[in-house]
């Protein structure tokens, strides 16, 4: 008090003091001259209570004053912090959770400006502010609380919402582009089930199958040409089939002709290709001698009279 007069009386400006020795109040001191010289001074107190009641009031935000522990305060202390409350709104609901959030933060600077606090199915958001930005040398925080429950509530909805919506429209556009690939999706489907034909030389099956399907809704695509193409393939290989069935209808009928034993085999021995004189000699049918080793015919020639 006594140094807030001498600087008052120094600087020749107001100065201002906090004092919670009995009962908080914000103390002004302002020097008074009179001719250029100092004669006295005016002192106006206003009670922090009062004061912090008339901001929450206007404003709507719950504000409290901590400053330290100086005297016997066990009813308000923070021991975590070593602080107490000179003055808190609606003290009932929000001092057990200021005495929470001292049991979880080293100190109020610590806790986040930032984020919401939960606390009995509420949230609320916290600003610490030190007494020294507003009032010279005072010690302890000034501290503005914020019920954002509501709005918690709405972002959290608009945040479920949000979801359900970007959901709701992946699975729209997955059941588009499922309607969208489904009859491609069958006419390929239906492409790879008839070709195994072609493998097994049912060319005119496979040529119907694909000529039934392609080119249905009157209009040419990839597939259509796909389709087209596969038929104009299944065509070629069918007459190169037929030719080389000729071409090895010609070679074994000059092999049988001949009066000599021709054969062929596989790289593990066995007989592959018998001309008709071979089977004559062995007195076996072609595809009897073809489940024979070449060497086993040998020695069967041994002792066979020709």
């Amino acid at each position: 008090m006594i140094k807030a007069f001498d600087q008052a009386e120094k600087n020749e400006q107001p100065e201002a003091y906090l004092d919670c020795q009995s009962q908080c109040g914000l103390n002004t001191v302002m020097p008074l001259l009179a001719n250029g010289e100092h004669i006295g001074f005016i002192g106006m107190r206003q009670r922090i209570t009062d004061l912090v009641m008339e901001f929450s009031t206007a404003t709507g935000i719950d504000i409290g004053i901590l400053i330290p522990s100086t005297i016997d305060k066990s009813a308000h202390n923070f021991p975590a912090w070593g602080l107490y409350t000179a003055a808190l709104t609606h003290a009932f609901t929000l001092k057990p959770l200021v005495h929470h959030l001292s049991n979880r933060f080293l100190s109020p600077e610590d806790i986040s400006r930032d984020g919401w606090q939960p606390w009995n199915g509420s949230y609320y958001e916290f600003n610490f502010v030190p007494l020294k930005q507003f009032i010279s040398g005072a010690n302890g925080h000034l501290v503005f609380i914020s019920d954002v429950t509501e709005a918690v509530s709405l972002l959290k909805m608009s945040n479920r919402n949000s979801f359900v919506l970007i959901m709701g429209s992946l699975i729209l556009a997955e059941l588009f582009l499922f309607l969208l690939l489904r009859k491609p999706l069958q006419r390929l489907s239906h492409l790879a089930k008839t070709l195994p034909l072609v493998a097994r030389g049912h060319y005119r099956e496979a040529c119907q199958a694909l000529g039934s399907i392609s080119g249905l809704n009157g209009k040419t695509d990839e597939i259509d040409r796909l389709y087209v193409t596969s038929i104009g393939l299944i065509h070629q290989i069918e007459e190169s089939q037929q030719a080389l069935a000729a071409d090895k209808d010609f070679i074994q009928s000059i092999l049988d002709s001949v009066q000599v034993m021709i054969t062929t085999q596989t790289r593990d021995g066995k007989l592959r290709t018998v001309n008709r004189y071979m089977s004559h000699i062995f007195g076996h049918s072609p595809d009897h001698l073809k489940k024979k080793l070449f060497i086993d015919l040998l020695q069967v020639l041994q002792t066979i009279e020709i």
